[in-house]
């Protein structure tokens, strides 16, 4: 398995950009389907999501023998999982990366909970004025 650590800030809202701290944290992909799973049907988790970021994506797999592999991963958009966001922050989710705005009613429980969303820009075209 391949990991992808970065370095996170202990409380981002008040970290200037030039100031890092250590921790490493995972990206963990989930959709709206392992969303349900966990918040509706009462699965745990497969690991502990305090600190980490969450990607709302949709992965595309190769199965190699016995074993899957990803091939790539599509950012879905996140107001599908708006029903989801205020629990994933209480579980101690620290960000979210997904497509699109979020709505005004959730947008708040960011700041209480110190935690970031990091909209992925996608499919973007130059633009330029007509003449």
């Amino acid at each position: 398995m391949k990991e992808l650590k970065l370095h996170w800030m202990r409380d981002p809202l008040r970290t200037q950009a030039r100031r890092y701290r250590l921790p490493h944290i995972y990206i963990y992909i989930m959709r709206n389907a392992t969303l349900r799973r966990i918040f509706e049907e009462k699965v745990k988790p497969p690991e502990d999501l305090t600190g980490q970021v969450i990607l709302f994506g949709a992965p595309s797999f190769i199965k190699e023998g016995e074993r899957y592999s990803i091939l790539s991963v599509g950012v879905t958009t996140s107001q599908r999982m708006e029903k989801y966001i205020p629990s994933l922050l209480s579980l101690g989710v620290r960000g979210l990366i997904g497509k699109g705005e979020l709505s005004e009613i959730v947008t708040p429980e960011f700041r209480n909970r110190k935690a970031l969303y990091f909209l992925f820009v996608g499919a973007l075209r130059p633009w330029s004025p007509q003449p």
